[in-house]
């Protein structure tokens, strides 16, 4: 299976290094120097590793800088930077809800000591939380002791996230690859969404006593907290936890076979959010299976998995985890909503078969040319699965979970439709399908979620802090919210490893 890897590019690195930046910070300011050090080394060396591996065969793999490519690289990253502004990043336009947990995050970690401890009513506690995509943010913060350079610095830093993902996945294609297909994957990933707003229609004509008066496309139905989200709005209210999934997505696509780097590159994830951390392991499983049902050399490939950089991975996720167990591990009443379950439809069982549709109809487009890749399968058994179970108040399992599975949904129709406008024939006729399918999925969370500054100039920053006053009194309003980002109790465990 692995006779023919392909080599590990830089840009590979790159992508990496961008996820393990704020896996670094984090360590080496919040863990216990003596226990982190020899982490970050660790990851270090794999990281020489992978940029010294050698292959026999890059296939392409290798972009070449042309001016066209230059040229298309900048408008793809201009365009990126224009739809984060549009979408709220920085504090330009209009922020979402969520942005009320981001600004103030991102405040306490600029104004407060590393590890950031809390203290009231003489409880005490420390944030404890999944902080990787504020970490840099913060720093810039920190340095420059101004929350608008950082929020501002927040949107730059996110793009660039994006951009690499972009890139890495364009690597992916091939020879057959142009520098103009940049562009295309671009729109690709920002239109991508599951037809929730179709759904949501049909929903209304058979249930139309039970009409969605907050009308929110995102939900088939208020009724049944499942959701799984377009892109766009991803991008708008959870950035940090989007970007860094968009990045290990790509990496997938690139390191396919690779399976002596899987758990190294989804390792960070868990550092930005545990339940997409939680939706490519998944995957990745579902998927490692199926290939082995392909695979002739079944032994080679699971001795692969034992690398030192899977080893580096599972080392760095698990340290991790002993600073999240705190959060976990604390005593939670039961309004914190923690427990896992299954979604009852008894109510409106048609709503199941509305969820299953609203990402299976993105199959029609891809059935046939991918019919036996096995990436397909498990992103679909993953997808079919979400839907059924519930987590957390607004059930983050379904929404940040399916991340991964969608992406590839994504991922597989830019290159489908790249593979459609660059072949030799120009089959415009299943590329025009897609679009059309693209634009009918997504222009109705581009005008949810896109906004123009309103009643300020272009360039000033306002954030949503609601009615607010700091950020004990958003976290401790409800039980859900007090025992989701601050470890009250400190355990044993933390006092060992926290600094």
């Amino acid at each position: 299976m692995l006779k023919n890897k392909k080599p590990t590019s830089v840009l590979e690195i790159v992508a990496l290094g961008y996820l393990f930046i704020p896996v670094f910070i984090f360590m080496l300011s919040w863990i216990k120097l003596w226990i982190s050090i020899p982490v970050v080394i660790l990851v270090l060396i794999a990281l020489c590793k992978m940029l010294f591996d050698k292959g026999t065969d890059d296939n392409g793999q290798k972009i070449k800088i042309s001016s066209s490519f230059i040229v298309c690289s900048v408008i793809c990253f201009v365009l990126i930077l224009l739809l984060s502004y549009f979408l709220g990043a920085g504090g330009f336009t209009a922020q979402p809800f969520d942005s009320i947990k981001h600004n103030f995050i991102l405040s306490d970690l600029i104004g407060l000591p590393w590890p950031v401890r809390y203290e009231m009513d003489g409880d005490k506690g420390v944030l404890c939380y999944y902080i990787a995509g504020y970490l840099v943010p913060a720093l810039v913060g920190k340095i420059t002791y101004n929350f608008d350079i950082a929020s501002a610095f927040s949107a730059i830093w996110h793009a660039i996230g994006i951009f690499i993902a972009i890139l890495v996945f364009y690597s992916s294609l091939g020879n057959k690859r142009k520098p103009a297909h940049l562009l295309v994957i671009f729109a690709v990933i920002m239109l991508f969404a599951p037809f929730n707003a179709l759904m949501q229609f049909v929903y209304m004509i058979i249930y139309p006593d039970r009409t969605v008066t907050a009308f929110h496309f995102q939900w088939i139905s208020e009724n049944i907290n499942v959701q799984l989200s377009s892109n766009l709005t991803l991008l708008r209210y959870v950035f940090p936890q989007f970007v860094p999934t968009l990045i290990v997505t790509s990496l997938l696509f690139k390191l396919r076979k690779r399976y002596d780097k899987w758990a190294f590159m989804a390792s960070p994830l868990l550092s930005f959010s545990v339940f997409a951390f939680m939706g490519i392991v998944e995957l990745m499983l579902i998927l490692f299976v199926f290939d082995m049902i392909k695979d002739k050399n079944v032994k080679k490939s699971l001795r692969s998995i034992l690398s030192l950089e899977n080893i580096a991975g599972v080392v760095s996720a698990s340290l991790f985890l002993l600073y999240l167990a705190g959060n976990i591990m604390q005593t939670k009443p039961a309004g914190a909503e923690n427990a896992l379950k299954l979604v009852d439809y008894s109510e409106l069982p048609l709503v199941l078969i509305l969820h299953e549709i609203a990402w299976g109809l993105w199959l029609v487009f891809l059935f046939k040319t991918n019919k036996k890749e096995p990436l397909l399968w498990a992103v679909s058994l993953c997808l079919f699965i979400f839907p059924f179970l519930e987590f957390g108040h607004y059930n983050d399992l379904c929404i940040r979970g399916s991340m991964p599975a969608l992406l590839c949904l994504c991922f597989l129709l830019a290159k489908e439709l790249t593979g459609a406008l660059g072949s030799a024939n120009k089959r415009l006729l299943p590329a025009a399908a897609i679009v059309i399918a693209l634009l009918l999925s997504g222009i109705f969370p581009a005008l949810e979620e896109m906004h123009l500054p309103e009643n300020k100039s272009i360039l000033s920053q306002e954030y949503y802090w609601d009615e607010y006053s700091n950020s004990l009194a958003f976290f401790t309003e409800y039980d859900w919210t007090r025992y989701q980002y601050i470890d009250w109790e400190e355990n044993a465990l933390s006092k060992f490893i926290l600094r």
